[in-house]
């Protein structure tokens, strides 16, 4: 006599201590296996990316200044000197920075754009020893640096932004971060590039507030890997002062507005290889707000 094979109840399968998880809605079961996963997993589902489309990005070439606001031509021009530097290379810059008696020349201009008041000092380092309290030691070539008002987002902008996070309060901006598409020296045409910043010695962007507060982002180390095919991010230290404040006035509806350093080192063995125009520093950037959901999750993100 043949007997049928017993069948299990599903109880057998089904341990009994499992049945109220089954009675949890299927939204409380994701929860549970966000939360259960780790917190990298649950920041990374209620963190929200606010930039693209709500913040405009800024695409601003910034050109070496006039090379006659820079330096006198000398009269009479000694032998070799250049009838105008327009056409000239770092080097004649410094040679005729250096007929003239002088290791520093500064600019000033209006700006235009989201970058006004700029400011570039030039220094010739190594000059007979000249202007070493402005140089870096043991460095001998041109130092440029650039200070200039970057308004990071615009007090238009700003009141949308506020708009959405109403309720928020600065906690709920889990990360301030810059966005870089291109960074850098370049020569040519500002929307056709040459990369020049392999000449380079050293290279900072920074950014300043009018309290003192100070972040460097952006090394010479940095600028091969950004491209606009491959853009790379840089987090502003979410525990700096300067972060802070620039929280709170993006909360208050408010521009935001910083002070722009850059520092762009020239070795002496490079000076001939860069030309004074068409050249400068390129930027392109989109500025980026992290948004915790879990905060404003009233708003209209």
């Amino acid at each position: 006599m043949r007997h049928r094979p017993l069948r299990r109840s599903p109880s057998h399968w089904l341990p009994w201590r499992w049945l109220p998880w089954l009675r949890l809605p299927w939204l409380a079961l994701v929860w549970l296996a966000l939360g259960l996963s780790g917190c990298g997993l649950l920041d990374a589902a209620t963190d929200v990316p606010f930039g693209a489309g709500a913040i405009p990005r800024i695409e601003q070439p910034l050109a070496w200044p006039d090379p006659d606001d820079l330096v006198e031509s000398p009269d009479p021009a000694p032998t070799g000197y250049p009838e105008s530097l327009d056409g000239a290379t770092l080097a004649h810059l410094v040679g005729a920075m250096a007929t003239a008696g002088r290791c520093q020349a500064i600019t000033e201009s209006d700006g235009n754009g989201v970058l006004t008041n700029l400011r570039t000092t030039m220094t010739a380092c190594g000059l007979a020893g000249r202007c070493t309290s402005t140089c870096p030691a043991d460095f001998e070539g041109l130092r440029v640096e650039i200070e200039a008002d970057l308004e990071l987002i615009s007090a238009a902008d700003a009141a949308k932004i506020k708009g959405r996070l109403a309720s928020a309060d600065a906690s709920s901006i889990v990360q301030v971060r810059l966005r870089f598409f291109e960074l850098g020296p370049y020569e040519g045409a500002s929307d056709d590039p040459v990369r020049v910043s392999d000449r380079l010695s050293a290279f900072t962007f920074g950014l300043r507030d009018s309290s003192g507060g100070a972040l460097d982002l952006v090394d010479l180390h940095h600028l091969a890997d950004i491209r606009p095919e491959t853009p790379r991010r840089f987090d502003l230290d979410r525990r700096s002062p300067l972060t802070k404040r620039l929280k709170e006035a993006v909360l208050s509806g408010d521009a935001v507005r910083l002070g722009l350093h850059l520092e762009v080192r020239v070795p002496s063995p490079s000076l001939y290889q860069m030309r004074l125009r068409p050249a400068g520093v390129l930027i392109d950037v989109q500025p980026e707000l992290v948004i915790s959901v879990l905060d404003v999750a009233s708003s209209a993100l």
